[in-house]
């Protein structure tokens, strides 16, 4: 029952991809590297969806989206119920998330896209606490919407995704690095 629920009211950051609408459409290229098992069973200008069956299982997905192609990441997240002022692990905000069904997400981007592909999860939550909290960073367009409250597990380990119109690129996850 709590991974339903889980799943009917996904929080926080939601992970929107778009087709580009005037790019033509290509296939897979040499340089994109599908794990083994998955089949294509969507593709549209610049995105790719892959899936891989288990038996008696859940399917796992992955997504491919080419930034040159003109396809497009839009973030989105759910609704701020208290902003957590200084409680971050960078010493910025740890604000709270109101729960909001995915298929909100998906009406949302089809409203103001006409070319959306898929909404994803792509946050980490805190589901003891309702309105919940992001264990990680989160920055959109510049803004620092929360660092995230979790500052020692995996301090070595965190990751940072940069997303920018044409390109993206990983690095690690530090005050400096969120903050600059």
């Amino acid at each position: 029952m709590a991974s339903k629920r889980l799943l009917d009211f996904l929080l926080g950051v939601i992970v929107l991809l778009m087709a580009a609408p005037y790019i033509s459409a290509a296939a897979a290229t040499e340089d994109t590297h599908i794990p083994p098992g998955f089949e294509l069973i969507r593709s549209e200008n610049g995105v790719e969806l892959y899936r891989k069956d288990y038996k008696g299982g859940n399917p796992d997905f992955v997504q491919v989206v080419n930034l040159r192609q003109g396809a497009k990441v839009v973030l989105l997240h759910g609704t701020i119920s208290s902003t957590g002022t200084g409680k971050g692990a960078f010493g910025g905000d740890d604000p709270r998330f109101v729960s909001q069904p995915l298929k909100s997400y998906w009406q949302e981007l089809n409203a103001e896209y006409d070319s959306a592909f898929c909404v994803s999860n792509g946050q980490f939550f805190y589901m003891k606490e309702s309105p919940t909290r992001l264990p990680f960073s989160l920055k959109v367009n510049g803004k620092i919407i929360s660092d995230g409250y979790d500052i020692k597990n995996f301090a070595d380990q965190k990751l940072m995704l940069e997303i920018w119109d044409e390109y993206a690129r990983i690095r690690p996850l530090t005050k400096g690095t969120l903050y600059t």
